[in-house]
């Protein structure tokens, strides 16, 4: 009874887990970094070193993101003057 409990335990905090490390990297696949050599870097990390890279990136890597308050987005829509 105690192993089938501890067993349960277990897997849940490894999918658990798991599912943690995987949106970290789409986080980091996904979010703008103020160079691309920090975004690469990190991503070695938290390969390499899924635990201990995981929690240092939601700690001190999230630091190096830009805000998307502080880069606008593109305005497609033509001047004015274009349509002459």
């Amino acid at each position: 009874m105690f192993f089938s409990v501890f067993l349960f335990i277990l897997v849940a905090l490894f999918f658990g887990y798991t599912g943690v490390w995987i949106y970290t990297i789409i986080d980091l696949v996904r979010s703008p970094f103020d160079s691309n050599t920090n975004k690469i870097i990190w991503l070695l990390v938290v390969m390499f070193m899924p635990v201990l890279g995981t929690i240092l990136y939601w700690l001190l890597g999230t630091v190096h993101k830009i805000d998307s308050e502080e880069t606008p987005e593109p305005d497609d829509t033509p001047e004015p003057d274009e349509f002459l």
